[in-house]
């Protein structure tokens, strides 16, 4: 099981998309994007080979907010399961393990 890099956010509201300040013209990036890309060739080297499975969960980690209307600008790491929006809290590792058992009951049957 090749697990997905989980999301980040640099910003206190928790959106992936914004980059983060750090002063004196210094600027760290949004990181949203370059995850996609990583978990991206985690799912293509999963399926050209034997025996890797390629998982992702992060849909577990992020507020459903009506709001946003799919906009990606919006995406949103709910605080309650990952509290410094990177590490998951006690709450956010039950959904995401509960998740990773799911999937292995699926691949056992």
């Amino acid at each position: 099981m090749l697990n997905s890099v989980m999301p980040r956010a640099w910003s206190k509201s928790g959106l992936v998309m914004e980059g983060k300040k750090l002063g004196h013209g210094k600027f760290l990036p949004e990181l949203w994007t370059a995850i996609q890309d990583i978990n991206g060739r985690l799912k293509e080297y999963s399926e050209l080979h034997e025996n890797v499975e390629y998982f992702d969960a992060n849909d577990v980690f992020f507020v459903s907010d009506e709001k946003s209307n799919g906009d990606k600008k919006e995406l949103r790491i709910n605080e309650h399961l990952m509290n410094d929006y990177l590490h998951p809290s006690a709450v956010g590792y039950k959904l995401w393990g509960d998740r990773i058992v799911e999937r292995l009951d699926e691949l056992i049957k």
